[in-house]
């Protein structure tokens, strides 16, 4: 296996039998050796994160969405309140003072 960088050891399990290299991750068993080259496994990794991060992102702006919307239902009550009022001359607060 010829790679432009030499191949070295990142992390080691306690009992020795998962090692993480520079290329690759082996596991030793008594049974059996196997190894899975990094640029294989990453790209795995990577589609992984980015459908947490899309569903992270979505429910953040469902969110913002909902709030902006309340907002905006109040604020158009309030106007709507404001225009009725307007409609049949209610500007002025009336007050009944008694003689």
């Amino acid at each position: 296996m010829t790679h432009s960088q030499k191949e070295e050891a990142i992390l080691i399990s306690n009992d020795n039998s998962v090692v993480l290299t520079t290329h690759r991750v082996l596991h030793k068993s008594k049974n059996k050796h196997s190894e899975l080259l990094l640029k294989d496994f990453i790209s795995y990794e990577i589609i992984r994160k980015r459908v947490q991060y899309y569903k992270v992102l979505f429910i953040f702006l469902l969110l913002i969405s909902v709030a902006i919307g309340v907002w905006a239902y109040f604020k158009n009550e309030e106007n709507n309140e404001f225009l009725y009022r307007n409609s049949y001359g209610l500007d002025e607060v009336i007050s009944l003072k008694k003689r």
